[in-house]
């Protein structure tokens, strides 16, 4: 019993040993890696996050949407209103309808028929609650990147005082400077029809830039785990902006220069 045992334990090591040569992660694993936002702040909606997970497993069944932040280096002298407006005009349709199957809460799936309309207060609103090229560079194929969507949810949150009777977010995913990011898109629908409310870029591969696993705060007691980049950056601290865009109130109160450092680098610099 004790030889087979211990030839069970080795044959457990050895599978162990395979998995890590072979790069096969866990889903709790890859869980880590895509769970966060840019700024370090976990993503609230699981359904994404297990969106994100499938979509980091298997790269076949992903969009064909493409492109880099080559236009947004042009740009980006311009005030955050300028380059909304620039990006704006490049959405080739901005009205239009698009039939959607959604699951609900309870897994079920309901027909949506989207009459949507993507305004330039929408924009505003998304680019509020956060920023970065790679954010920007997606905007002109927001319509393809709604009409493309086969996977999201439906939501009964409605907010009577906000006249609005549901939500929709739905998923996809696009290649920005060759690498794959997840784009969620959240509609609200309301008595005048279905309007665009704000859009989230997630990186899904990072390619081993830094370690996405852990928060800025973590990542602050190893500072090695920086990037090349962030260590000039730091070198830099007079220049770095106090007023970086950090949506948790209390991380704000608490957030220390390593954690502006890592926004900026991230493209979170608030113009």
């Amino acid at each position: 019993m004790l030889i087979r045992g211990t030839i069970s334990k080795r044959n457990s090591m050895s599978k162990k040993q395979n998995s890590v040569k072979n790069n096969i992660l866990t889903d709790e694993e890859i869980r880590n890696i895509v769970k966060y936002n840019p700024d370090g702040r976990e993503i609230k909606d699981q359904n994404y996050v297990s969106f994100l997970i499938e979509r980091y497993k298997d790269r076949k069944n992903i969009s064909k949407i493409t492109t880099d932040t080559q236009y947004i280096e042009s740009i980006k002298n311009k005030t955050k209103k300028d380059k909304i407006k620039d990006l704006y005009k490049k959405i080739n349709d901005k009205e239009f309808k698009s039939t959607k199957k959604l699951k609900d809460e309870n897994g079920n799936i309901k027909i949506v028929n989207l009459n949507l309309t993507i305004t330039i207060t929408g924009l505003n609103e998304s680019f509020n609650k956060g920023y970065s090229d790679e954010k920007y560079a997606i905007v002109p194929y927001l319509d393809q990147i709604i009409k493309t969507s086969e996977n999201g949810i439906v939501r009964n949150e409605a907010k009577k005082r906000d006249n609005i009777e549901e939500w929709y977010y739905l998923y996809n995913t696009a290649e920005i400077n060759g690498q794959l990011y997840g784009v969620k898109v959240d509609i609200k629908k309301t008595g005048q029809g279905d309007r665009f409310y704000v859009h989230r870029v997630n990186l899904i591969k990072n390619e081993g830039k830094f370690d996405l696993t852990r928060t800025p705060l973590e990542m602050e007691k190893s500072p090695n785990n920086f990037p090349s980049s962030m260590n000039s950056i730091s070198q830099k601290q007079n220049s770095v902006k106090e007023n970086t865009i950090v949506n948790n109130k209390s991380t704000q109160k608490n957030k220390n220069q390593v954690e502006e450092n890592l926004m900026n680098w991230l493209g979170f610099e608030e113009k």
